[in-house]
């Protein structure tokens, strides 16, 4: 088996590996004082350092409190001691890393550089709220490749004080900045392939930002434009997979939404295509042409995609239906809501409101008409958020949903769905309370007296995930039979939607 620090390194640069394009130079050597046996630090002072820190959008370290000793846990893999080597250092046993935290003007914790041999990352805190900086944004420029072909790249960034944490993409992969540094308007950017140090330097100017780039004795020079991703725009391009089906039969053709995870969704279409229905997959974050975060997407891009699926032949005239996971659920019932060419929803693990996004603005997960945010409930405050595990937010979003007046303006209006509404949820899920919400959209559907067919069901010891491994709530047993159940309940209703 791999070993956790391994398999850090290898989810690393397995991910950025391909960051060619990218940044920087002058590549910082890690500390090497010697950690002294004898520094300790207070526990009130540990206990600033709990939290979670996203590495990758895989795995990110965990850090707890335990016996006034701090622990960090990377992944679902094992917990290990830190320690000291200074008051703000500290050595990762087990994993034989370094990482160092560092605190706002305010002295609250923001981010932490990890160090990985001569590389650097800086990775902000989860659920830290900081104030806006001139450098934040999504800033998109062209450079030419390693082949000398231009290529458009995407640069993510954040300012904390004279500190950049930020990422930058292009069709040869994606990668984050191993430092990041701002003074009064200078730029310095900087990432380690792996296989080359780049380095970028630059002068920001409003929206614009000048850049100079150097690899070895290579030098050019381009301007990064900022950009505005959740604003509405005619010229989206979809980042989709169209799957036709392999025999002629039905009267369904399913949009597959994914969650959190981001990309293209990982769903398996080919039980869906044997039996006759067109699929397409619509991704809608992380992928070549969305942004990074889940945060402010344009609900106008799933128009497109909807209009996009149905000029396919095989669409034609078919009823179409979305289903969707987790936050796919979410955007599945929201979509369902207002656009009437949805004629039916399956909502797997859903939220009946619309919530924050997971992205740096704090903004919602989702923007209509000209870029505004739709109303949405705000991650409740305050939230102590050593207690998130292995993405166990169950606690927070239940707290979230206790303040009553964001629910009601977020409450998805399901009631204005055109055509039947499937609800599947697990009793133990620990990602968030997907059966409470799930009562809460059979309520509101309900209470409005809903015109077509619906029902929830909600699945004893399984989770958010119906997988025998999870670790998101459930039984092993429980989720296999979750899993099993559910996907029967999910071809009826199709067939039965189809005949309809």
């Amino acid at each position: 088996m791999k070993t956790t620090k391994r398999f850090i390194r290898e989810a690393i640069m397995l991910r950025y590996i391909l960051t060619i394009l990218l940044l920087a130079s002058n590549c910082f050597a890690q500390d090497t004082a010697i950690m002294d046996k004898e520094n300790t630090v207070s526990p009130d002072l540990l206990n600033q350092y709990v939290g979670t820190y996203p590495l990758t959008p895989d795995i990110s370290l965990t850090f707890t409190l335990e016996d006034d000793q701090l622990m960090v846990q990377a992944g679902n893999y094992g917990k290990y001691p830190v320690s000291a080597m200074s008051e703000a250092k500290f050595f990762l046993q087990g994993l034989g890393d370094t990482v160092e935290f560092f605190k706002d003007d305010k002295g609250v914790v923001s981010h932490l550089i990890y160090y990985q041999g001569e590389s650097k990352y800086a990775v902000r805190r989860t659920g830290y709220k900081k104030e806006p900086a001139p450098i934040d944004g999504t800033w998109i420029t062209t450079a030419n490749g390693p082949d000398g072909n231009p290529v458009e790249v995407t640069y993510v960034l954040e300012g904390f004080g004279n500190t950049i944490i930020g990422t930058a993409s292009s069709p040869l992969g994606s990668g984050p900045f191993s430092k990041g540094k701002i003074d009064g308007n200078k730029i310095l950017l900087v990432a380690d392939t792996g296989q080359s140090i780049m380095e970028l330097t630059g002068t920001l100017s409003g929206d614009e930002i000048n850049f100079t780039r150097r690899n070895g004795d290579n030098v050019d020079q381009f301007i990064a434009k900022r950009v505005n991703i959740g604003i509405s725009r005619d010229n989206y391009i979809l980042d989709v997979e169209f799957y036709p089906p392999s025999v002629e039969s039905g009267n369904v053709a399913i949009m597959f939404l994914g969650g959190s995870e981001g990309g293209i969704p990982n769903f398996s279409v080919e039980p869906f295509t044997a039996k006759g229905y067109p699929c397409i997959k619509v991704g809608y974050f992380r992928t070549e042409h969305t942004p990074d975060h889940l945060e402010m997407i344009p609900l106008e891009y799933f128009e497109k995609a909807i209009g996009m699926f149905k000029s396919q032949s095989e669409v034609k005239e078919k009823k179409i239906v979305v289903i969707g996971v987790s936050k796919g659920g979410e955007l599945a019932l929201l979509l369902a809501s207002i656009y009437k060419q949805i004629e039916g929803v399956v909502a797997i693990v859903p939220s009946s409101v619309v919530f924050q996004g997971l992205g740096p603005g704090g903004s919602s997960s989702w923007s209509y008409k000209e870029g505004k945010p739709v109303p949405f409930v705000p991650w409740y405050e305050p939230f102590d958020y050593s207690k998130v595990v292995n993405n166990q937010w169950g606690e927070l979003y239940k707290l979230s949903l206790t303040q009553t007046d964001a629910v009601e303006k977020a409450v998805i209006k399901v009631e204005q769905i055109n055509g039947p509404i499937l609800i599947i949820t697990g009793k133990e899920d620990k990602m968030w309370p997907s059966s409470q919400m799930g009562d809460m959209i059979t309520k509101r559907l309900k209470e409005n007296k809903f015109p077509h067919w619906y029902k929830h069901y909600a699945y004893e010891n399984a989770g958010h995930v119906f997988n025998e491994e999870s670790p998101m709530g459930g039984t092993s047993d429980g989720n296999k039979k979750a899993g099993i159940d559910s996907e029967k309940r999910i071809f009826d209703f199709l067939l039965r939607l189809s005949e309809s």
